[in-house]
């Protein structure tokens, strides 16, 4: 794993910023940031709520709104997200020839990164991926959501996410 440093800082803290605006608008407090160099293109959300989907991830979200900014020249592409992504958000990630996936906490219930190393192995470039960006931030904005909104839809999945 790469030291943290005061770009990873930076936009971990913006997504984090992001996480605490879904928790407003009735989702989990989940968002991402897709920047390209050291230019933000796109943000999301977590929108399965206001989507009534359970495709409404932050991260495929995010790489929706960055549209034809995504197959930009501009490298590296690297999505800074608050949770680990899924397997449908690496897939994306990939297709989309992202470089890099930063993420603050894991998601032990579902979390994709796991699989990079079989897909790179098949023959498909994969992001390089780390993990535990500012984990301790991410996974106290998701303690004070869990004790907040015992009624959420989602809370089952959000007491999955916290260490026991």
């Amino acid at each position: 794993m790469k030291t943290i440093n005061d770009r990873d800082v930076m936009w971990m803290t913006r997504a984090l910023d992001e996480a605490r605006l879904a928790v407003t608008n009735g989702e989990l407090p989940i968002a991402a940031l897709l920047v390209a160099g050291d230019s933000e293109i796109a943000r999301a959300q977590t929108q399965t709520g206001r989507r009534k989907s359970m495709t409404g991830h932050a991260e495929l979200w995010t790489l929706i709104e960055a549209q034809k900014q995504v197959y930009t020249e501009t490298r590296p592409l690297t999505i800074f997200t608050t949770l680990e992504p899924c397997l449908m958000c690496l897939g994306a990630a990939i297709q989309c020839g992202v470089d890099e996936i930063v993420y603050a906490m894991d998601a032990p219930p579902d979390g994709g990164t796991k699989f990079a190393g079989d897909i790179l192995r098949g023959g498909q470039r994969a992001p390089s991926i780390r993990r535990g960006i500012m984990q301790e931030q991410a996974l106290q904005l998701m303690r004070e959501f869990v004790t907040n909104n015992q009624k959420h839809p989602g809370i089952r999945y959000a007491k999955l996410l916290l260490p026991a």
